[in-house]
């Protein structure tokens, strides 16, 4: 196994995490999932109180 001035091995500074990694993808998606969990939570909380301001 040959070092690259950084000390990585050889085969592990090919391996960096791309957009193409599955990993990377994968950590995107649920990032992004949660983040649109939490802005409709935002504006639904709102509606469902006037909604339930104007029913009670």
């Amino acid at each position: 196994m040959s070092k690259t001035p950084g000390g990585w091995p050889e085969s592990q500074s090919h391996s960096l995490p791309s957009y193409d990694d599955p990993e990377t993808l994968r950590g995107k998606v649920v990032l992004y999932f949660v983040l649109i969990i939490l802005i409709s939570l935002v504006s639904i909380v709102p509606l469902a109180l006037i909604i339930l301001g104007v029913t009670f």
